[in-house]
């Protein structure tokens, strides 16, 4: 055997190689002259060629609406209620996902779209794919549009209403369809009543959507829907959930998301051993959960778990310690009510809850005065309620730690174990005078530091040399983003070569509204391609050696340190924006480096008169954009010569002098 000769097509555009193959390919038609009953035999062939499970997930696909973002994990959820997963010694919702993934490999779903981490969370539907789906299962799955309080009958299992905004109650007719096991609503935002038999009709439900609606009261009978696995009730308008409910014996999914209202759950909820996955996100009054919620060891969702108060109300943190099955994200809130016993904390063995990804440890907020009076004797207790978590180390991937009220960070947070740890944010750390060794954490691109209002020198420590005295190393080894906000008595960044090789791989900087920070290091990596400066009056940016990748600066408010120096020598800057800062003059010296600069973007420098001669010494300048420049007179010299600019807008500058002739810029267009 031997291959088919080939031709090299490369002197063609990628435009060109597909014009010339889809010509041969499809005679010289485009898809939309395709005969319909062509793709209509595809698509039913690519149907008939699946697993029988595969099948019955797309059918239930069939009950959203099309262009839909189909939610990944609401639907893993929605067919586990229906028992069309089936499990093995594997979890069921990890096989669900296997079930989504094969149907979005196969194109039958399609327009993936990732979380912050990578992972595909939503995807859509092709409307031909929906349109096979609706027609092949006539019968068991409709979706009924309903304009009024009227409702034909109803045959179907498995049940979706698009309705209209006129619509405020679930139609009364739905009490008949007793044989219902799926009930989805839809643009559902009007409606504000349940008819009271409804659930004692349905008897045979397994999934009920009613979120987005207006409802505010849930009747008792609620708890009589026995074979309810799925209950959708997020952004209700509810205080509080009956009592009844802890009798949905078989309920697995439960989510209440954007209950901003609700105060109080079921005290019984210990009962519903059944449960997996519990969603409580922006439930701000939601201030305590019910006790005995750690018997509910089936859980693998718990989007927030509140540290119960003083008055023996709500949850201790040791309830924690049989939930090893949580998975995905768990904030803890409410840490300062464990200040009383800050050893309870070990309780809570998060060092066996190996398939979280996501760790949020929350204090609760304090006002500047409260903040002030934190003694060392409080902030000695907050040290060890932290030391005492000691997270999973094998699967965590993101760490958010907010409001911490101790003077350092606990020792794990620097721990080289985290071999998956990919982002970081310490945020509102308003007493934490020293930064740990968080350079040692192998895998971390993000980190995000903000409100560290103690914190005066950033060095070795960060690295992680603090505690040998400094040397040599690897830090930051894959670290892409790095944040420093709101930090007002950082002073001094310390960088040099004895540091070692420090984050060799930095994408991006970003620096807000550190106003004592007296200069860049001068030897920052050279992978950088993007910084933004913010509010930062007195830093200084002279760096020893060009960045040679460094493509995109933004300036913006009070950055006179800046300013009022020539700019560094930036070979392949591309964009550079300044916005809405006082200065009255931009650098004279320094703009001749700036040779690859093709944008340049000012706005709100309400100070500024002119600009510099300067910019007429950049031969690839394309795009000029000045907006709201109320005192700006003139432009520059030589405006005339920059003969590859293509775009020069001008807005809002009312003292403006008439440009000089442009008719020699041939490129420009606007």
């Amino acid at each position: 055997m031997e291959t088919t000769r080939h031709h090299d097509l490369g002197i063609l555009s990628d435009s060109d190689c597909w014009k010339l193959f889809t010509s041969r390919a499809f005679r010289g038609k485009n898809e939309k002259e395709w005969p319909p009953e062509l793709t209509e035999v595809a698509l039913l062939l690519s149907y008939y060629n699946l697993p029988i499970h595969l099948k019955q997930c797309l059918s239930f696909c069939s009950l959203f609406p099309k262009d839909y973002k189909l939610k990944k994990d609401e639907l893993v959820k929605l067919w586990m209620a229906h028992g069309i997963i089936k499990s093995n010694r594997r979890e069921i919702e990890e096989i669900g996902e296997t079930y989504f993934d094969d149907l979005l490999t196969r194109s039958l779903l399609q327009d993936a779209q990732k979380d912050y981490f990578g992972g595909i969370f939503r995807c859509k539907m092709h409307d031909l794919v929906h349109d096979l789906a609706r027609f092949v299962t006539t019968g068991d799955y409709c979706m009924m549009e309903i304009e009024n309080l009227s409702l034909p009958s109803v045959d179907s299992r498995h049940l979706s209403l698009l309705v209209n905004r006129s619509v405020s109650s679930i139609p009364s007719p739905l009490c008949s369809a007793e044989h219902l096991r799926t009930l989805l609503l839809f643009g559902s935002s009007t409606i504000k009543e349940v008819p009271h038999s409804l659930f004692d009709h349905l008897k045979f439900l397994r999934a009920l959507d009613l979120s987005g609606t207006k409802i505010e009261n849930l009747s008792s009978s609620l708890g009589k829907l026995k074979h309810l696995r799925y209950l959708d009730l997020s952004g209700l308008d509810i205080t509080e959930l009956p009592e009844s409910m802890t009798d949905l014996c078989n309920l697995q999914t439960l989510k209440l998301n954007r209950c901003r209202s609700l105060s109080l759950l079921p005290s019984g909820m210990s009962k519903m051993v059944k449960l997996r996955h519990l969603e409580i996100e922006d439930t701000d009054d939601l201030t305590f959960l019910p006790s005995g919620l750690g018997r509910l060891s089936s859980l693998r969702t718990l989007s927030k778990f509140t540290v119960g108060d003083e008055k023996n109300r709500g949850c201790k943190i040791g309830e924690l310690k049989n939930l090893n099955l949580l998975r995905g994200g768990l904030r803890i809130q409410n840490l300062e009510k464990v200040i009383i016993n800050p050893d309870e904390t070990r309780e809570a063995e998060l060092d066996k809850k190996c398939h979280l990804q996501v760790l949020i440890l929350d204090c609760n907020d304090k006002t500047e005065e409260e903040w002030g009076m934190l003694g060392e004797g409080e902030m000695e207790k907050m040290e060890r309620v932290f030391e005492g978590f000691r997270p999973p180390h094998s699967n965590l991937i993101g760490l958010l730690i907010e409001n911490y009220e101790g003077s350092k960070f606990p020792s794990w947070l620097e721990d080289a174990k985290f071999s998956s740890l990919v982002a970081v944010s310490l945020e509102n750390c308003k007493k934490c005078r020293l930064l740990s060794g968080l350079g040692k954490l192998p895998s971390l691109e993000v980190l995000k530091l903000s409100g560290a209002e103690e914190i005066k020198v950033v060095g070795g420590e960060f690295y992680g040399n603090g505690n040998e005295g400094g040397g040599k190393g690897r830090a930051f080894p894959k670290l892409k983003k790095l944040y420093f906000l709101s930090m007002p008595n950082w002073e001094e960044w310390k960088l040099t070569e004895e540091d070692g090789e420090v984050m060799p791989s930095l994408d991006e900087l970003y620096i807000y509204d550190c106003n004592k920070l007296k200069a860049l290091p001068n030897c920052l990596p050279s992978t950088l391609r993007r910084v933004e400066i913010e509010n930062c009056s007195e830093v200084i940016w002279a760096p020893d050696n060009p960045l040679p990748l460094l493509e995109d600066v933004y300036l913006r408010g009070d950055v006179r340190g800046i300013l009022s120096n020539p700019l560094p020598c930036l070979p392949a800057l591309k964009k550079l924006r300044i916005w809405r800062t006082s200065i009255e003059s931009l650098p004279s010296d320094g703009w001749g480096l700036l040779e690859s600069l093709n944008t340049l973007e000012i706005y709100g420098c309400d100070g500024l008169a002119s600009l510099p001669d300067g910019l007429g010494q950049l031969p690839a300048l394309q795009t000029v954009l000045v907006y709201d420049c109320s005192e700006l007179r003139s432009l520059f010299d030589g405006l005339e010569r920059l003969k590859s600019l293509h775009r020069l807008d001008i807005s809002d500058c009312p003292k403006l002098r008439p440009l000089p002739n442009l008719q020699h810029l041939t490129a420009l267009k606007r």
